[in-house]
Protein backbone atom coordinates (compact mmCIF):
# COMPACT_ATOMS: atom_id res chain seq x y z
CA UNK A 1 0.00 0.00 0.00
CA UNK A 2 1.39 3.43 -0.80
CA UNK A 3 2.94 5.74 1.81
CA UNK A 4 2.26 9.29 2.10
CA UNK A 5 5.20 11.32 3.12
CA UNK A 6 5.30 14.19 5.61
CA UNK A 7 6.35 16.99 2.82
CA UNK A 8 3.72 16.38 0.54
CA UNK A 9 1.04 16.02 3.19
CA UNK A 10 1.76 18.16 5.84
CA UNK A 11 -1.39 19.00 7.73
CA UNK A 12 -2.70 15.68 7.94
CA UNK A 13 0.90 14.62 9.71
CA UNK A 14 0.37 17.71 12.07
CA UNK A 15 -3.23 16.13 12.96
CA UNK A 16 -2.00 12.57 13.49
CA UNK A 17 0.68 14.12 15.46
CA UNK A 18 -1.41 16.16 17.45
CA UNK A 19 -3.24 13.42 18.13
CA UNK A 20 -0.40 11.40 18.94
CA UNK A 21 0.41 13.86 21.47
CA UNK A 22 -2.51 13.97 23.07
CA UNK A 23 -2.61 10.07 23.37
CA UNK A 24 1.14 10.03 24.82
CA UNK A 25 2.91 8.72 22.23
CA UNK A 26 5.49 9.46 19.12
CA UNK A 27 4.24 10.71 15.60
CA UNK A 28 3.85 8.12 13.30
CA UNK A 29 6.27 6.50 11.50
CA UNK A 30 4.22 6.77 8.42
CA UNK A 31 1.11 6.93 7.04
CA UNK A 32 -0.40 4.42 4.32
CA UNK A 33 -3.34 4.71 2.33
CA UNK A 34 -5.60 1.70 1.64
CA UNK A 35 -8.83 0.79 -0.37
CA UNK A 36 -10.58 -0.81 2.80
CA UNK A 37 -13.29 0.26 5.27
CA UNK A 38 -10.67 0.51 8.12
CA UNK A 39 -8.75 2.75 10.02
CA UNK A 40 -5.77 1.04 11.77
CA UNK A 41 -2.33 0.99 13.58
CA UNK A 42 0.62 -1.43 12.21
CA UNK A 43 2.69 -1.50 15.63
CA UNK A 44 6.91 -2.21 14.60
CA UNK A 45 9.42 -1.70 17.29
CA UNK A 46 10.11 1.49 17.41
CA UNK A 47 7.50 3.26 14.81
CA UNK A 48 4.19 2.81 13.92
CA UNK A 49 1.96 3.34 11.50
CA UNK A 50 -1.49 5.19 10.73
CA UNK A 51 -3.55 2.54 7.72
CA UNK A 52 -6.11 4.76 6.29
CA UNK A 53 -8.97 3.32 4.62
CA UNK A 54 -9.71 5.72 2.23
CA UNK A 55 -13.95 4.87 1.60
CA UNK A 56 -14.44 5.04 5.69
CA UNK A 57 -11.81 8.27 6.28
CA UNK A 58 -13.98 10.33 3.47
CA UNK A 59 -17.41 9.49 4.84
CA UNK A 60 -16.25 10.59 7.81
CA UNK A 61 -16.06 14.00 9.71
CA UNK A 62 -12.78 15.90 10.91
CA UNK A 63 -13.72 14.87 14.55
CA UNK A 64 -14.33 11.77 13.96
CA UNK A 65 -11.22 11.03 11.91
CA UNK A 66 -9.35 12.28 15.00
CA UNK A 67 -11.12 9.92 17.42
CA UNK A 68 -10.46 6.75 15.31
CA UNK A 69 -6.81 7.45 15.19
CA UNK A 70 -6.89 8.57 18.93
CA UNK A 71 -9.12 5.10 19.30
CA UNK A 72 -6.05 3.14 17.63
CA UNK A 73 -2.73 4.77 19.12
CA UNK A 74 -4.43 4.42 22.22
CA UNK A 75 -4.60 0.17 20.66
CA UNK A 76 -0.61 0.38 19.67
CA UNK A 77 0.10 1.69 22.91
CA UNK A 78 -1.41 -1.20 24.86
CA UNK A 79 1.13 -3.46 22.41
CA UNK A 80 4.31 -1.47 23.59
CA UNK A 81 3.14 -2.49 26.98
CA UNK A 82 4.39 -5.30 29.04
CA UNK A 83 1.48 -6.71 28.81
CA UNK A 84 0.82 -6.55 25.54
CA UNK A 85 4.09 -8.13 24.75
CA UNK A 86 3.02 -10.98 27.18
CA UNK A 87 0.37 -11.57 25.13
CA UNK A 88 2.04 -11.38 21.44
CA UNK A 89 4.79 -13.36 22.95
CA UNK A 90 2.17 -16.12 24.06
CA UNK A 91 0.01 -15.70 20.43
CA UNK A 92 3.22 -16.34 18.63
CA UNK A 93 4.13 -19.66 20.68
CA UNK A 94 0.74 -20.31 20.32
CA UNK A 95 0.71 -20.01 16.49
CA UNK A 96 4.25 -21.49 15.66
CA UNK A 97 3.24 -24.81 17.98
CA UNK A 98 -0.19 -25.31 18.37
CA UNK A 99 -0.64 -26.48 14.18
CA UNK A 100 -3.64 -28.25 14.24
CA UNK A 101 -4.20 -28.22 18.23
CA UNK A 102 -0.62 -29.96 18.93
CA UNK A 103 -0.34 -28.12 22.03
CA UNK A 104 -3.23 -29.74 23.08
CA UNK A 105 -2.35 -33.04 22.18
CA UNK A 106 0.33 -33.06 24.02
CA UNK A 107 -1.04 -31.54 27.46
CA UNK A 108 -3.79 -34.28 26.84
CA UNK A 109 -1.72 -37.56 25.98
CA UNK A 110 1.87 -36.36 27.39
CA UNK A 111 2.85 -40.21 26.64
CA UNK A 112 2.48 -40.32 22.68
CA UNK A 113 5.12 -37.82 23.02
CA UNK A 114 8.06 -38.79 25.32
CA UNK A 115 10.38 -35.32 25.36
CA UNK A 116 7.17 -33.51 25.96
CA UNK A 117 6.24 -35.56 29.07
CA UNK A 118 8.62 -33.65 31.25
CA UNK A 119 7.77 -29.99 29.82
CA UNK A 120 3.76 -31.32 30.29
CA UNK A 121 3.34 -29.05 33.94
CA UNK A 122 5.03 -25.81 32.72
CA UNK A 123 3.50 -25.53 29.68
CA UNK A 124 0.05 -26.10 31.68
CA UNK A 125 1.17 -23.20 33.98
CA UNK A 126 2.13 -21.66 31.13
CA UNK A 127 -1.41 -22.24 29.08
CA UNK A 128 -2.90 -21.19 32.71
CA UNK A 129 -1.48 -17.58 33.17
CA UNK A 130 -2.06 -16.66 29.43
CA UNK A 131 -6.07 -17.57 30.20
CA UNK A 132 -5.63 -16.13 33.00
CA UNK A 133 -4.17 -12.43 31.47
CA UNK A 134 -6.16 -12.93 28.17
CA UNK A 135 -9.77 -13.53 29.43
CA UNK A 136 -11.83 -10.06 28.70
CA UNK A 137 -8.45 -8.33 28.13
CA UNK A 138 -9.64 -7.83 24.69
CA UNK A 139 -13.05 -5.99 26.05
CA UNK A 140 -11.29 -4.19 28.36
CA UNK A 141 -8.93 -2.95 25.88
CA UNK A 142 -11.47 -2.05 23.22
CA UNK A 143 -13.47 0.19 26.32
CA UNK A 144 -10.49 1.88 27.38
CA UNK A 145 -9.23 2.69 23.79
CA UNK A 146 -12.67 3.86 22.95
CA UNK A 147 -12.67 6.25 26.43
CA UNK A 148 -9.22 7.55 25.74
CA UNK A 149 -10.39 8.41 22.44
CA UNK A 150 -13.49 10.09 23.52
CA UNK A 151 -11.56 12.00 26.49
CA UNK A 152 -8.72 13.35 23.90
CA UNK A 153 -11.60 14.34 21.16
CA UNK A 154 -15.19 14.33 22.00
CA UNK A 155 -17.46 11.46 23.20
CA UNK A 156 -20.12 12.72 20.77
CA UNK A 157 -17.12 12.18 17.74
CA UNK A 158 -16.32 9.14 19.32
CA UNK A 159 -19.79 7.54 18.96
CA UNK A 160 -20.45 8.79 15.73
CA UNK A 161 -17.06 7.63 14.81
CA UNK A 162 -17.74 3.86 16.24
CA UNK A 163 -21.02 3.74 14.50
CA UNK A 164 -19.18 4.36 11.04
CA UNK A 165 -16.63 1.88 11.88
CA UNK A 166 -19.20 -1.35 12.61
CA UNK A 167 -21.08 -0.07 10.36
CA UNK A 168 -18.78 -0.80 7.73
CA UNK A 169 -17.58 -3.73 9.32
CA UNK A 170 -21.06 -5.40 9.59
CA UNK A 171 -21.73 -4.44 5.78
CA UNK A 172 -18.61 -6.14 4.52
CA UNK A 173 -18.58 -9.53 6.67
CA UNK A 174 -22.66 -9.47 5.19
CA UNK A 175 -24.00 -9.20 8.81
CA UNK A 176 -25.90 -6.01 7.62
CA UNK A 177 -27.19 -4.96 4.77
Amino acid sequence: CPRLSRTEHPQLFEAVDAVAAAMGVRPPGGIAIEDSFDISVSVGVRRWVLHIGVPMWMSMTGEQRAAVVANRVAASRHFHSWGGLVVRSADMFEDAYNVGGRLDRWLRYPEQVKPVAVLRLPLMAYMAAKDRLTRDSGLRLSYWCDRRAAEATSPSAMAGALVRLHSAIGRASGRLS
